[in-house]
Formats: C-alpha cells, sequence, structure tokens
C-alpha cells in the first residue's frame, strides 16, 4: 500500500493466525504485530502510543527517517569538487573533438581558452562527428533521391552551430576563476605525490582560520614528507591521516587540518540544504529557545547516528557512556 501515513515504519510479519488466513503486518516503532488491513493500519497509526514511539525514533517531527534515505540523500557526499574541473575540461574535449581538428585540440593546453569558433580549426562537413545512430540516419537520406545534397549541407551546418553553442554555454557557465580550483585538485592522490605544488600556503591564504589551528612551516614540512611516501590506497587521504611514526604520534596533524577544510568543501547544495532542514526541523515554534551550543549538538548526535547505521544499529562506544557532557554544561 502506498500510504504516506504507513511508510517507515511498517514492514511484513512473519506471525500468522490459528487459520492461517489472517495476515499480520509488525510495526517496528511499537515492536507489535498488526493485522494487515489498511483500516487496522491507518487506526495504529494515530494512536497516541504511537505517535510517541515515532516521536521518540525520530527525536524530533520530520528529521530523516533513520531506517531509510530521504529522495536526495541519493546525492553524493564524497569529495568530489577536486574532480570537477578535469571532468569538465574532459568533457569539453570530446565535445571539440566531434567538430575541431584533433590536432588543435591537442595542441591547446587549456581548453577553456580554444578559440571554438575559428573556422579554420573545423573539420570539413563530412567529417562532423553525429554519432553512430544519426551517421546511419544521414547515409539513409543521402541515397534518398529527394533529398537534395544543399538540404543535407544545411543540416550539417546547423549540427556546426550546435556544437558551437553548447562549448560556448559550457565555457560560460564553467569558468573556474574562483581560487580554490587552482589549489583543489591537490586532492587527487596522483597529483598530490606528483609534488608539482611544492607548498600549501595558497590554502592558509584562501583560509586565513587555518593560521589558528596549525603552523605554516609544519604543514609545509608534512606536505613534503608525504610526497615521498609509497602510499597509494582506495580511501588515500583517510590512510594518510591515519600514519603514526613509532612514538604513535600522528605524522602529518597540520596536513590533516588543511586538507579536511578542502575535503569538506560540497560538491552540490543538496548536503547544506539538508541540515538548514534540519534545523528547521529542531528548532521548532516550540523550542525556539535552543541555544546555538544545543542545536549543534543535536545536528552532530543525529548525524553520528545516521553514519552508525541508524538508531537500530547504532552502538555507543565506551567514551560516549562514559563521558559526563551534561555535568560540563551546568
Amino acid at each position: 500500500m502506498n500510504i504516506r501515513q504507513l511508510k517507515g515504519w511498517l514492514q511484513k510479519s512473519t506471525s500468522k493466525s490459528a487459520s492461517q488466513v489472517t495476515e499480520f503486518a509488525f510495526c517496528k516503532v511499537c515492536n507489535v504485530d498488526i493485522i494487515a488491513h489498511k483500516t487496522v493500519l491507518l487506526k495504529h497509526s494515530c494512536s497516541e502510543k504511537h505517535k510517541l514511539n515515532w516521536e521518540k525514533v525520530l527525536g524530533s517531527s520530520k528529521i530523516t527517517d533513520l531506517y531509510k534515505p530521504k529522495g536526495e540523500e541519493n546525492a553524493s557526499e564524497k569529495p568530489l569538487l577536486y574532480r570537477v574541473k578535469a571532468e569538465t575540461e574532459m568533457l569539453l574535449k570530446t565535445l571539440c573533438s566531434n567538430f575541431l581538428k584533433i590536432s588543435v585540440i591537442r595542441n591547446t593546453p587549456d581548453i577553456f581558452k580554444l578559440n571554438h569558433d575559428d573556422p579554420a580549426n573545423f573539420v570539413s562537413l563530412e567529417k562532423i562527428y553525429l554519432g553512430i545512430a544519426g551517421s546511419d540516419s544521414l547515409a539513409e537520406l543521402k541515397n534518398s533521391p529527394a533529398i537534395e545534397q544543399q538540404d543535407i549541407d544545411g543540416f550539417l551546418k546547423s549540427i556546426l552551430a550546435f556544437y558551437i553553442a553548447l562549448v560556448k554555454n559550457m565555457k560560460e557557465k564553467f569558468s573556474f576563476k574562483e581560487p580554490i580550483f587552482n589549489i583543489i585538485d591537490i586532492l587527487d592522490p596522483k597529483i598530490a605525490q606528483s609534488f608539482k605544488t611544492k607548498s600549501l600556503i595558497n590554502i592558509i591564504n584562501l583560509f586565513p582560520v587555518l593560521k589558528d589551528h596549525l603552523d605554516a612551516q609544519a604543514l609545509d614540512n608534512e606536505w613534503r614528507r608525504h610526497a615521498l611516501l609509497n602510499e597509494y590506497c582506495e580511501q588515500y587521504w583517510k590512510q594518510i591521516f591515519k600514519l603514526k611514526n613509532d612514538a604513535s604520534v600522528l605524522l602529518f596533524p597540520n596536513l590533516k587540518k588543511a586538507l579536511s577544510l578542502l575535503l569538506v568543501l560540497p560538491f552540490s547544495n543538496a548536503s547544506v540544504e539538508r541540515i538548514f532542514s534540519d534545523v528547521f526541523n529542531i528548532k521548532t515554534n516550540k523550542r525556539n529557545k535552543l541555544n546555538t551550543s544545543t542545536l549543534r549538538n543535536l545536528l552532530a548526535t543525529q548525524e553520528g547516528v545516521n553514519n552508525s547505521g541508524g538508531c537500530v544499529k547504532f552502538q555507543p562506544s565506551k567514551r560516549m557512556l562514559d563521558s559526563k557532557l551534561w555535568q560540563d554544561e551546568q
């Protein structure tokens, strides 16, 4: 049943009636079996006991269902911003190869500076790439006596104009003039270990707040030391940040602070919008006196529980159980 009131807490029950006729559903919130009939299920969803248990599970009204992701949870949370420029450049080169001479593309280091609308750089009309299906269709048209060559040339010219406009729009939309794009590519493990970037002072200049949390020279020393490692793994930086010396002291504490700031830069605004939504769901009209520290802690707790598999699978650590943060707040 695709009914909003029954989503998130209902699942099929293994229980059967004595007659094996009546089917049951299981309420994950109240931990009880219910007769699997629409009227009975809706009545249970409106009961005070169910509402109270449901609010306890959610923590506050409409905070992300801990059992399943919301629709927009499909948006990637991985640090992908450093790949945007490279992927966009590759897409631009692919588009340009549809109508420009390949030698021109290869001899232009910066694809954004390529003169894509210069006729001298165009391939001949018959060599414009249309895709397999497009080329087959065009071949059939050429064999048709009803189609004249000038019509085919006009069609190819319209395709050429489309490609030119598309590349122009992409260049305007993705300018990458922000200073962050001059340094964020060091998050790519291959670029990081190539050591083309000798110093990370530009990160500190871009984010002056780092000056209060790390030593600039120590950061550069760690960066240079990191470049000499023979480490490469799937979760590259996560492993690098965990490396310790013989005294069990982290090898790259400053590097971790600087690059972690780059890693958390969002690829899209979906995650930021979710936080605003969670804030509004927690700090309601009836809870409008929550102070900033309490709100921040509630958001952090919610995120920690979600990252641990939800409230059902969440297992508090001994450190959490032994901590007495509530006393520190007194």
